[in-house]
């Protein structure tokens, strides 16, 4: 036997445990096996053998086994999955539709404050230096424009977090 293999093979618990941390289960054993006829194929007779150069060698072994294995998933899972993302992407668009026609019944500048706090990102502080329009105003107007639309949508948003989508179907038709 080859003495560095020989010596590599001190570690050989600590080998296995890496190989288990990149994601192998039942396979590091041979992922770590594999590493060993790799290192001996490859390796110069006085070539020092780091752990770093272990870990790389196993860890493009896992991902050459990765490449090998065959990708196998439930169809029946991925199909119902799929339909409830799209079921889901519809139930917020058709909330995002109500917040905006709720939007368009309250005041105009109440409208225009609220939109312009919520897209910037910025803070009222920052609107204030901005605007010239007082903390107070943004603060009450924000708030009180909240307010209306929590009143006016919790139930569907509620609805929403809950996953109860027909529910959201059922008001838009109405």
């Amino acid at each position: 036997m080859n003495p560095q293999i020989a010596e590599i093979a001190k570690k050989h618990k600590d080998w296995v445990n890496i190989a288990r941390s990149f994601g192998a289960k039942t396979e590091a054993e041979d992922i770590v096996q594999e590493m060993y006829l790799r290192l001996d194929k490859y390796i110069k007779p006085d070539q020092k053998i780091t752990t770093s150069f272990v870990w790389i060698t196993l860890r493009n072994i896992y991902f050459d086994f990765l490449k090998k294995e065959p990708v196998t998933f439930e169809l029946d899972k991925t199909v119902s999955e799929a339909v409830c993302e799209t079921e889901s992407i519809i139930a917020y668009g058709e909330l995002n539709k109500r917040v905006r026609d709720e939007l368009n019944n309250v005041d105009w500048f109440d409208k225009m404050l609220f939109e312009l706090y919520v897209t910037s990102g910025k803070s009222m502080r920052r609107l204030e230096k901005e605007t010239g329009i007082s903390l107070s105003c943004i603060f009450y107007t924000t708030n009180r424009t909240k307010k209306h639309l929590r009143s006016l949508l919790s139930e569907d948003y509620e609805d929403y977090l809950n996953e109860d989508y027909e529910w959201l179907k059922e008001k838009q038709q109405d």
